[in-house]
């Protein structure tokens, strides 16, 4: 007599998904080590503050540390430099990964649900999730690291 457990159906949606999630991770990990540089959504230094509109020519009042400058012409302004769109090619790819582990994570449900894998779904899930919290991740490994090497410091002083 065969079990009332229903037959798992077909695997494919859960390999796309564990195929998915592996992909996110790949792009959340493998382009800061290849650029050498860690993932920074925000700018790494301060814009530089616009200089001081300088006028030729005209009366200049001053009084302390104020001053106005009454009739002369601005001097035409500088261009600035251009910023290329691949100025930080590591945001596009970081992205990408959350686009892929967020398609990840909702495929994985469905595919558990449809395809009745949710060891294959599940780990496609989990990797997704990783991809998106990977910084935190990394330094949640170098803080077990450091604990641990501590305590064996401790325990072979002791």
């Amino acid at each position: 007599m065969k079990s009332p457990r229903a037959a798992p159906g077909p695997i494919r949606l859960s390999l796309l998904a564990l195929l998915a999630g592996a992909i996110a991770l790949g792009l959340a990990a493998i382009p800061p080590i290849a650029f050498g540089r860690p993932i920074a959504l925000a700018a790494e230094e301060d814009p530089p503050a616009p200089p001081r509109a300088e006028r030729q020519g005209g009366v200049t009042f001053k009084l302390g540390k104020f001053e106005v400058n009454v009739g002369g012409k601005q001097p035409d302004p500088k261009p600035l430099p251009a910023v290329g769109p691949l100025a930080h090619p590591i945001k596009w790819f970081l992205i990408s990964a959350i686009a892929v582990a967020l398609i990840t994570v909702v495929g994985g449900a469905f595919a558990g649900h449809r395809d009745r894998h949710p060891v294959l779904a599940g780990t496609g899930m989990a990797l997704g999730v990783l991809a998106i919290a990977w910084q935190y991740v990394i330094i949640g490994i170098a803080i077990g690291v450091t604990v641990a090497v501590l305590l064996i410091l401790l325990h072979a002083l002791s």
